[in-house]
Parts: C-alpha cells; structure tokens; sequence
C-alpha cells in the first residue's frame, strides 16, 4: 500500500474512532489508536532534518487540520478533538479514503478562501504581506505555482506546455552538470550553457530563472529582467516577459543577503531539480503538496543539492507564502522566536505542534497581527528592535518608490535589553531556563507580566 493510501485510511479512520468515543479525545490517543491498525511504512517511519517527528506522524497532524478547516472535527486550545455532525455524516456514507482525502481538500480550500476574503478573519489564519510591494510579489508567484506547478504549462507563452520531464532533464544536462563553462560573468556562462539547447528548455530556464528572482531585494529591476532575456534572447521563436512579472521586478519581498548573490549557480541547481522532481509526480501528489504548506516544505528539504537554508525557505514562501512569510533568513527567524515565543504560550495544542520551528514562526506571526490587528512587520519598529537587538536604521526603504523616507527620530535610540538568561541564573532561581527567558522576553515587551 502506498504512503498516500495509508496517510488517505488513517484520516477516515481518526474520524471513525471519534465517532466511536463520544465527547473530547486527546490527539495522541487518537493516533495512538490508528496506527495501532495502520502501522507507518519504512518510509514514513524516517526523518527530514526539519522536523522533530517521522514523516507519516507529521502527515496525520496536518492532515487532522485539514479537516478542522473542511468543518469535519474540532480541535480544543488544550489537545482535545472532537468529530463535528458533518463529520459523521461523511463517515456514515463509507467514503473511499482517497475521494474523501480529495473532497475534504476541496472544502477546506473553500472554507479558507472565504476566511481570507475578510481582513480581519485572514489576521488569525494567514501571514500578511508587510507592504503592496510584497503583496505584488505574492500575486506574481501565483502564476508561477498555477501554470507551471498546477497546470505544467507555461508561465510565459498561455498554450505552450514546458514543465515536462523531457525539458527539465535537457535542464539538468545544460545548467546543472555544467558549471564550469567558460565565462566571465553568469550571465556569459548561461548563454554558453543554452547555446544549443531546445527552445523548450530555454523557456523553461528563463521561467525559473524569473521564479527565483521574482521576491529578491537585489538583484534590482534591471538585472532581474536582463538575466530572463539573455535565455529569451537565445530562442528561435520569441517569448516576453508577460507584464504581471514584468512589473512585479519593480518590487520585492526581502533581501537574500550576499550568500545568494554568490551562490546562484547553487540557488539554480536546487530550482531545476526540484521541478525536475515535481513533473515526475501523479496529479494527486501535485495537488496534496499545493494544498499542504507542511508537506510542501518536506518536499522543498528533500530536494538534492547544497542545504542553503535560505534558497529553500524562498522557495517554502514562494508557493506557500500564507505559512512561512517574508522573512526567509533561518537566524533572523530563530532570533524571532526566541523573542516572541511568549507571545503563544500557554496553547497547549500549539506547543505540541511547534516543536516544528516554521510552525511556531507561524502561530506567533499570526499571535502578532491578531494583537495588533495588522501585518507583523519584523523588519521595521517596533518590532525589529525586540527581535534584533537594534534600532531600526535611519532610513525605511519604501518597496515601490525605492526612496528613502525619514522616520521618528526616537526609533534611532537603542534600548537597553535584559541579559539572556544562563544555566547559573536558572539554577539560582530553581527555574527552567527556556520558562525564565520567554518569561523575560515577556516583560521586555509589555513592561509587567503577571504570574
């Protein structure tokens, strides 16, 4: 049996044990109890780095949230779930697992797309774009993930199809095991690598080239478009850029730091395999990892090639942007949590779940804009200084105008922060260090804390 078929029986299964056990289960005797009757595969049984639990185990927990959004069961603030009248009413028709996995979807999608009509009800279950640049950027990439990831189309030309297994091998044996062509710049390099190649896989590597680029402070607009028409350029039969994307270069979601502005044969080479990989899917595991941020993540992290933390949480944001948000530096989202981590405790279905460091990166963004009732700007005050340990710089970059515009004055001021806490103040204390520096985080941010 497949992993799919056994993670598709597992959810119907979660809703049949609720059936059978009136009122509130806890979540870990739910899954106690199926995988009792439903053992993980070998495969399921294994690890990726970013997760502290098995890959079939992760499945189930998001899973479950797909039908908490569908309308199918009720998850409690403290671990306890319970199956809802629609619930039982779709176990009672004996579904077969895989149609109700694809149903569950749809209505989950449904539900949440009339949730992020309403700005206030979107604050609670999405990351927010920090500015209209970034939201420009977001709508841009939603091309990208439904004419190449959902469609296999083009992105560029409406009635061509480029993201075939054919074109992404051409990719491969072009770009990806050639990286010593002769050139002085990338740019030189790129035209030497397609110089012979199928106007397919030329379309295809400007398509990804534009992908990668679409959300990044720098390159700037000029360049981003140049690096896409030296690909174009080379074709037989032209392409332009299409004016959605064109324009979008205008903007941009976050800076990537020098790491990506050296590494972009290695950024690339992760981009190609994972659509190489991508078009090698069936249609349902196209659909499961649009559908789930989590699984989407999995697949991003297992893709072969240099770790670059920050390559692959572009490309998390990239297609999943509502679950993982503008900040795609794995320190400055460390340093965030450590800061903000207050901001969630006391959930304790939350601090089960967010041992996994991007889901708890999420429930406190989405903590953040509930309570402020706005996008969570890291990146600007009065955020920034709690996370960072600095004071915004003199200047905040605007994403369209591109010039700089003053700010107060008093947000030059650093703060003075308290000392993190160690082992000896824990020790004296006879407290847990982690308790003792949310506790401190706490105090630094609302100036009183109440125990």
């Amino acid at each position: 049996m497949s992993d799919q078929r056994l993670q598709d029986e597992r959810l119907v299964a979660a809703l049949r044990f609720l059936v059978d056990h009136p009122g509130p289960v806890r979540r870990r005797e739910v899954w106690d109890a199926i995988v009792a009757d439903l053992p993980m595969s070998a495969s399921e049984a294994t690890f990726v780095s970013s997760r502290p639990e098995p890959r079939g185990r992760n499945a189930f927990w998001f899973g479950t949230s797909m039908l908490g959004r569908a309308g199918f069961l009720q998850k409690s603030g403290d671990g306890l779930w319970t199956i809802t009248d629609e619930g039982r009413r779709v176990v009672e028709e004996a579904p077969d697992p895989a149609e109700f996995r694809r149903e569950a979807t749809r209505s989950a999608r449904e539900v949440t797309k009339t949730l992020m009509a309403d700005r206030a009800a979107r604050l609670g279950v999405a990351i927010l774009p920090p500015d209209v640049g970034a939201e420009r950027v977001r709508e841009a990439s939603g091309r990208f993930r439904e004419r190449g990831l959902r469609q296999l189309g083009s992105v560029f030309a409406e009635h061509r199809s480029v993201w075939r297994t054919d074109v992404t091998t051409e990719l491969i044996r072009c770009f990806v095991d050639r990286a010593d062509v002769a050139g002085e710049s990338f740019l030189d390099k790129l035209r030497e690598q397609f110089a012979d190649a199928s106007d397919d896989a030329r379309l295809l590597m400007a398509e990804l080239v534009a992908w990668q680029l679409l959300p990044l402070q720098t390159p700037g607009e000029r360049k981003k478009r140049e690096r896409v028409e030296a690909l174009l350029s080379l074709m037989h039969e032209r392409v332009v850029i299409p004016a959605e994307v064109d324009q979008a270069f205008r903007s941009w979601s976050f800076n990537p730091g020098q790491g990506m502005a050296q590494g972009v044969f290695n950024a690339l080479s992760i981009v190609v395999r994972l659509v190489d990989q991508w078009v090698s899917l069936t249609d349902d595991e196209r659909e499961a990892l649009l559908d789930d941020p989590w699984a989407w993540r999995d697949f991003v992290a297992a893709v072969p090639g240099t770790s670059f933390p920050t390559l692959r949480n572009e490309l998390m944001y990239l297609v999943h942007p509502d679950s993982f948000g503008e900040v795609i530096s794995a320190v400055d989202r460390e340093r965030i949590r450590s800061a903000f981590r207050g901001e969630v405790a006391g959930d304790v279905d939350a601090i089960e779940v967010t041992d996994d460091p991007d889901r708890e990166f999420l429930e406190i963004t989405l903590a953040l804009q509930t309570k402020d009732n706005g996008p969570a700007v890291f990146y600007r005050e009065p955020l920034r200084s709690r996370w960072s340990g600095e004071p915004d710089p003199v200047h905040v970059l605007d994403r369209d105008v591109q010039e700089p515009q003053p700010i107060d004055p008093s947000l030059k001021e650093a703060r003075t922060s308290f000392t993190p806490a160690d082992g000896d103040l824990a020790s004296a204390m006879h407290m847990p260090k982690r308790w003792l520096q949310d506790t401190l985080n706490l105090i630094e941010r609302r100036k009183q804390v109440i125990l």
